[in-house]
C-alpha cells in the first residue's frame, strides 16, 4: 500500500491528543489497531472463515495473511518440536 512513515511520526501521533498526524502515521496506527483486534479474536475463538471475515471487515486484508502465516508457523513448529 506504499505506506511510509517514521518512528518519530508514530510516537508523535500516539502521544498527541490532536488529530495532527500525517495520513501515513494514521494508517499505521489503524494497522496496529487491526492487528491487536485480530489477535484478540484469536484468543476468543479458533481460526475460522468467520474470524477472517471479521478481520477483513476492519479493511485490513493484509492482516488475514499475517494471521494465517502466524498460525501455520505455530502449527509447523509444534509438529517439529513434538
Amino acid at each position: 500500500e506504499n505506506i511510509v512513515t517514521t518512528n518519530d511520526a508514530l510516537f508523535r501521533a500516539t502521544a498527541s491528543e490532536k488529530a495532527t498526524a500525517d495520513k501515513h502515521a494514521k494508517e499505521v496506527l489503524r494497522y496496529r489497531t487491526a492487528l491487536k483486534r485480530g489477535f484478540a479474536l484469536l484468543a476468543e475463538r479458533p481460526i475460522s472463515v468467520n474470524l477472517l471475515v471479521d478481520v477483513h471487515m476492519l479493511h485490513y486484508a493484509w492482516l488475514i495473511l499475517l494471521l494465517f502465516c502466524s498460525i501455520m508457523t505455530a502449527l509447523i513448529l509444534s509438529m517439529i518440536l513434538s
